[in-house]
Parts: structure tokens; C-alpha cells; sequence
């Protein structure tokens, strides 16, 4: 996978949402001391780097991290690290599924039963028919979990149910591949497949997310809207454009994130601070700071099973160590305060970043 970019941002690591100028209408926050700061100008170096065409955001679970990556040969991965030593533990030849393109290929997890796991689709060795099986494997181990009638054609990649203790996927069984497409779920423990009876949505809906759905209006004869089922009825159903803007619509991807620190770099009144969103506090800057900028990476490539075409999905995007102004610093070394804000942690003061370098580990002193 090539690693060209299209586009470059201050990551809202994405801790840095935006740089442009914020007005205001309340009081400015005054400025903390900078004692209160974290060290955003020490460069720190990984401790281990590891060397991926990463796809999507990489997850941590009970001392692994695991994520999609491009392989060499072309094909879509699961692998699972040592999150200590960043050794390879297992891996897995995954598919993308059915699911549209303009969504990023993000790996999922979950807890549950006492074990962590890791949920995927992965292709039939000889069988182009574009059927998948569904696994859950365990994170640090790779075992999958014996699961009656597994063959599915999933039109939403499996993710972890809004209980966080089952998976959930939309689409359709081979067993009864007659069917209507619907939702279903599966508990790791119990092992069998089941329609989720709890969510409902409208004729040619889409399920966003567990939950979640989009209808299949579109302006001038409709209009999208965006609802949300529970306890087998939808419990609201809006305009999309009412959450979003006008012309916003599901057709463009999804990709809704909350993985982003309450404290982000904003330009205020023509200086570069940390405000923190929660309280408002205020703290300048020092010259020569290291953030953590972002750049999207070029598309992966994949066959869609639903039309046997291949397309180019979303793959998230790649961060690298930048001055303020969005200038590459050469290297891997990033600040204590970059690294923090923008970094998946994995233990204490241990945080790992999926780079244009790669993967890598980075641990902090304070």
C-alpha cells in the first residue's frame, strides 16, 4: 500500500482539532502556569517500531495490540503484537465483506466472558462466492471460537454489540440465505449466530453502527434521515442534515469517534495554546514544540464481496512528529505531551502510535 497522502492535519489526536482562529463570547480563560503542562518540546524515541502498511486504528486489549494490515502479498491481515515487546504474536487472513467503501476499515474488540477478543470476517480458502466466516478470536492467543452456522455475508463489518459482550453485524446467513437481511448477534460464550430481535429499522435502512441506521431517502424525492432503535421499536428517526449540515448524507462514510483528548492546540487570538475543553483553562505554549500531525493514507484496495469489483476503502490515516504549523519534523521521536494526547496507551505511562514508520511504542518518564 502506497503510503502518498492526500491530506495533511494536526491530528485530533487528534489532539489538535484545529488551528484556525476561535471567537468567542464569554470571558477569555486565563493562561495556567506551565508548570501545569506537560512536556511538549523533549523528544522521546520508541522503544520498539515495527515495520506495517497499518489499515485502520490499532486496539489494545489485556496486554495486545492487534489491527488490519496490508500485507505484502496484497491481501488484508489481522495481527496481534506483544504490546511489551511488540513481537508478532498471531495472524490472520481477513475480507472487507459487503460493507460500503467510504467506511473506514477499522479491527474491533471486545470483553467478554473474562477474555478478550478480536472480531473479523475472513475469506473461504477457494470459494469466490463472496461468503465469509465470521470469527472471534481470542486477542493474545489468535483461537478462534467455535461458532455453529458461520458463514455470513455481512453488509456491516463485526463489532462489538452496544453491550460490549456480544458481536453484532448486519446482513445475511448462508444457512438461510433466502432471508431478508437483518441484524444479528452472536455471544463468544454461547457460539451460535441469532437475529437481534432488540433493533429495528425501516425497509432499505442501513445499520451505521449497532443501533444506529440511515434511511434510504435521498433528496429530491425523500430525505435521509438518521434513527435509533432499542428494545424492538426506533426510538427516534431525524433529518441527517438536523445532526449534521445541510447536504451531510451516509452515502459519503462514516466514521463518528469520541479516542480524542479533552485538551486540544488552538490558535487564540493569534497564539498557539492548550485549551482544555472541559474547563476552558488556558496554557501557552513554548517554542519548539512537537505535536503529532496527521496524513490520510492512500486507499486500500480490496474486492467487495457484493459485487465481486474492487474498490479503494477508507485506511484511516497515518501520524508523524510536526511543528505547529503542520512542518514534518524528520523522524519518530514526538513530545511527551504529543504522544499523550495522541497515542493508544497499554499501560502505564506506555502509549503505542500507528505511523507512516510503522507501528510503534513509545514510553514516557513522568
Amino acid at each position: 500500500m502506497s503510503r502518498q497522502v492526500t491530506k495533511t492535519a494536526l491530528s485530533g489526536m487528534i489532539v489538535i482539532a484545529a488551528l484556525s482562529g476561535c471567537a468567542t463570547t464569554t470571558a477569555e480563560p486565563k493562561p495556567t502556569t506551565a508548570a501545569a503542562v506537560t512536556d511538549f518540546v523533549t523528544p522521546i524515541e520508541p522503544t520498539w517500531t515495527i515495520d506495517v502498511d497499518l489499515v485502520g486504528k490499532p486496539i489494545y486489549q489485556n496486554g495486545y495490540v492487534a489491527s488490519y494490515v496490508a500485507a505484502a502479498d496484497g491481501a488484508l491481515n489481522v495481527i496481534a503484537w506483544d504490546a511489551t515487546s511488540g513481537v508478532e504474536v498471531w495472524r490472520d487472513v481477513a475480507a472487507v465483506g459487503a460493507a460500503t467503501q467510504g467506511v473506514v476499515v477499522n479491527l474491533d474488540g471486545l470483553e467478554s466472558g473474562g477474555k478478550s477478543f478480536v472480531t473479523y470476517l475472513s475469506p473461504i480458502v477457494g470459494d469466490d462466492s463472496g461468503w465469509t466466516e465470521l470469527v472471534i478470536a481470542e486477542i493474545g492467543s489468535g483461537i478462534s471460537t467455535s461458532i455453529t452456522n458461520n458463514m455470513v455475508w455481512a453488509t456491516q463489518r463485526p463489532a462489538a454489540c452496544a453491550d460490549d459482550i456480544a458481536v453484532c453485524f448486519t446482513g445475511f446467513l448462508q444457512a438461510a440465505h433466502d432471508a431478508d437481511k437483518a441484524k444479528f448477534h452472536v455471544d463468544p460464550k454461547g457460539g451460535t449466530i441469532v437475529a437481534d430481535t432488540d433493533v429495528v429499522m425501516p425497509a432499505k435502512a442501513r445499520m451505521l453502527n449497532d443501533r444506529l441506521f440511515s434511511t434510504n431517502a435521498r433528496t429530491p424525492d425523500g430525505v435521509e434521515e438518521l434513527g435509533y432503535s432499542a428494545d424492538g421499536a426506533i426510538a427516534w428517526q431525524i433529518p441527517y442534515s438536523d445532526i449534521f449540515a445541510e447536504g451531510y448524507s451516509s452515502d459519503g462514510g462514516w466514521n463518528w469517534d469520541l479516542s480524542a483528548s479533552a485538551i486540544r492546540a488552538v490558535n487564540v487570538a493569534g497564539t498557539l495554546s492548550l485549551v482544555n475543553a472541559l474547563t476552558g483553562d488556558v496554557t501557552d505554549l513554548p517554542d519548539g514544540a512537537i505535536f503529532a500531525c496527521g496524513q490520510y493514507r492512500d486507499g486500500f484496495e480490496a474486492m467487495q464481496q457484493s459485487s465481486g469489483d474492487v474498490f479503494a476503502y477508507g485506511s484511516g490515516y497515518d501520524e508523524f512528529p510536526c511543528t505547529s504549523d503542520l512542518v514534518a519534523i524528520e523522524g519518530t521521536a514526538y513530545s511527551a505531551g504529543a504522544v499523550r494526547m495522541g497515542g493508544l496507551e497499554t499501560g502505564e505511562n506506555t502509549f503505542v502510535i500507528g505511523g507512516a514508520s510503522g507501528l510503534s511504542s513509545y514510553t514516557l518518564l513522568d
